[in-house]
């Protein structure tokens, strides 16, 4: 446990996640608990047994979110910016869609990944400057490897953990 509080103190009160991020490891860790894709150790997996796939798939899903935003210390950001409406024009078709969504579409032919990663690109480049975002940290080196550059560009540095 000394080696993991030493690697966490160095992150502490350095890292926000959008609610998409929330959403996002709530539904991953849902599904595969739910699903069966995730076994629980013992005696975790013992003292749990009772409960129905999905009660498992919700309380396993609580239990790590709660313990990732606390040990982590977690900042939840979001912006109404954000989501504000702007107008953008593709040939004679006129559109009115989040700053978000524009983002991912300004964004998509530099990075060529799934809209699922690409949303979170798109949230560090929009929210960097207001919140002094400095790194993206993720699990996923396969897909967030291509879009390194990209963060380099914005000023962000990509952390692959695992």
């Amino acid at each position: 446990m000394t080696v993991l509080k030493g690697y966490l103190e160095k992150w502490k009160g350095r890292l926000y996640a959008s609610p998409y991020t929330i959403a996002e490891l709530y539904n991953t860790v849902y599904r595969k608990v739910a699903g069966g894709d995730l076994k629980l150790a013992e005696p975790l997996a013992e003292i749990l047994s009772g409960l129905s796939a999905d009660s498992l798939g919700e309380a396993v899903a609580e239990l790590v979110l709660a313990f990732v935003v606390k040990k982590l210390s977690l900042k939840i950001i979001d912006d109404p910016d954000v989501y504000t409406g702007i107008d953008i024009h593709i040939h004679d078709v006129q559109l009115i869609l989040p700053r978000l969504f524009h983002t991912c579409i300004e964004l998509s032919p530099k990075t060529r990944i799934r809209i699922k990663d690409l949303l979170h690109v798109a949230y560090v480049k929009l929210l960097k400057d207001k919140y002094g975002i400095e790194y993206l940290v993720t699990c996923d080196a396969e897909d967030f490897d291509r879009v390194r550059e990209v963060l380099k560009e914005l000023g962000v540095q990509l952390v692959v953990i695992g």
